[in-house]
């Protein structure tokens, strides 16, 4: 399907070191899942789920999501 975007947060001066994950998945009933995934890295981080009739959809949602992070200072891996 879609590659999963995986964005990166450090700032050293702040002890900051975070991720952010997002990935597309079918699920059983045609539509797509958007898994959100972050959190400081070398931890397992926090999982929210959001399902979508349509792949565009979950994209639109997805893009949305990346541009947010970029703005507080998140970068691709």
């Amino acid at each position: 399907m879609h590659e999963p975007v995986h964005l990166t947060r450090h700032d050293p001066a702040c002890n900051m070191a975070r991720f952010y994950q997002l990935d597309l998945t079918p699920d059983l009933f045609g539509g797509t899942q958007l898994i959100r995934r972050w959190g400081r890295i070398g931890t397992d981080g926090q999982i929210s789920r959001a399902w979508f009739n349509s792949t565009e959809a979950a994209l639109i949602a997805r893009d949305g999501w990346v541009t947010r992070k970029a703005r507080r200072g998140y970068r691709p891996a």
